[in-house]
């Protein structure tokens, strides 16, 4: 095999591969640092359509002429299972005026329940006489999770004047007063939260089905780890990136997004991965020195590597011209991913993780596959 001067010399050489393994992890290193991370600037309400759509024109109309209309609404359901008693409701009461005269984060208004008497109040409690609700308005324009601040606020001031904190009741509790939250921003808060966890469900189950791919394809445990290393040091530094365009203003990124996005580079990353383990093999056959075809499959495989890597990017950003605003915001973050993902195949995943271990993993493994071959024929073959 001919000795040539290229990418296979400048990120897999006795020098260079560390060199370029080095400014991986500053580059993570100092972008965690500085920038912030993408989950930290989701947002969860970017508008879907265009200004010049009827549905958002219509919505625009409503807003000017019915401007209360455009706050977000969080029920507070307050239940005493043997029926509110009138404590109950002055302490509710109070609970309002308080939100009325110190109002809580993103708060927009509350209904003056405080104002009525107590025989008016009386009239809004359910037909059993056990729960009433009180609503609290927030700005529409926050996002869920400054609701939830809000919200949250709102919790500990209810605690505070009724002594102890009805929201930790038990909602079977059959003598005491609990409380929860409802309504459009009680939903969303839950929402969010779930969703949150699942993020880590989905991270989870991503590894562990890749994991489990690769060990059938590789069939080693060393090879199966190291694709899914190089994929968690890549999204360190793509995470900041995209953290801060989007801090910046350069493009928007919803929280589904960064959940498709991180399977996405799971996939990217073990597929490009394949390609050089596969190239690997194949010199093999024909190069006695290990390492020589090591570094032919880096310089052979790149190209495919790269080619492959731009006709995904190339696809993902046609959604640029989508009209409805989840998919089209969700071509930045996924070109941008994409293309940080195929370089760090072409640089970190060969510098970093097919160094000696790598080579000896596949050429014991591959010995042995031939060994148990040629076992196996000279058994069939007794002459």
């Amino acid at each position: 095999m001919k000795d040539r001067i290229g990418i296979d010399k400048w990120v897999a050489g006795p020098t260079s591969r560390w060199v370029t393994l080095l400014i991986w992890l500053v580059a993570a290193g100092l972008l965690n640092t500085l920038a912030p991370s993408i989950s930290k600037e989701v947002v969860n309400n970017a508008p879907p359509l265009a200004d010049d759509r009827p549905s958002v024109q219509a919505r625009e109309w409503v807003k000017r002429e019915y401007p209360n209309a455009e706050d977000a609404l969080a029920l507070f359901v307050w239940r005493r299972q043997g029926g509110l008693t009138d404590t109950d409701l002055q302490r509710i009461q109070r609970f309002t005026d308080r939100l009325s005269t110190h109002p809580v984060p993103y708060q927009t208004s509350v209904p003056s329940l405080h104002r009525m008497p107590l025989q008016a109040l009386k009239t809004k409690l359910s037909k059993d006489g056990s729960t009433i609700v009180t609503p609290v308005f927030f700005s529409k324009s926050a996002q869920s999770n400054e609701w939830k601040e809000g919200v949250e606020q709102a919790k500990e001031e209810a605690t505070v004047l009724f002594g102890s904190d009805p929201f930790a009741v038990a909602v079977e509790s059959p003598a005491d007063l609990n409380a929860r939250v409802t309504g459009p921003v009680g939903i969303q808060i839950d929402a969010t939260g779930v969703f949150g966890q699942a993020d880590k469900t989905l991270l989870l189950g991503t590894v562990l089905l890749v994991l489990v791919l690769l060990l059938l394809i590789y069939r080693s445990p060393i090879l199966a780890l190291l694709p899914l290393v190089a994929v968690g040091i890549a999204y360190s530094v793509i995470s900041p990136i995209l953290g801060w365009m989007v801090h910046s203003g350069m493009i928007t990124v919803e929280k589904q997004g960064t959940n498709i996005m991180t399977v996405l580079l799971f996939g990217a990353g073990t597929d490009y991965g394949l390609f050089l383990i596969y190239r690997f093999r194949q010199l093999l056959k024909t190069e006695p020195d290990k390492f020589k075809a090591l570094r032919g499959a880096i310089s052979g495989s790149s190209g495919a590597i790269a080619m492959s890597g731009l006709t995904v990017i190339l696809s993902l950003l046609t959604m640029i011209v989508a009209e409805y605003g989840s998919f089209r915001l969700l071509a930045a973050p996924f070109g941008i991913s994409i293309f940080m993902m195929v370089l760090a195949s072409l640089t970190l995943v060969p510098a970093r993780h097919y160094g000696a271990r790598f080579v000896l993993a596949v050429h014991s493994e591959d010995a042995g596959h031939a060994g148990r071959t040629g076992q196996a024929q000279g058994t069939a073959d007794p002459g």
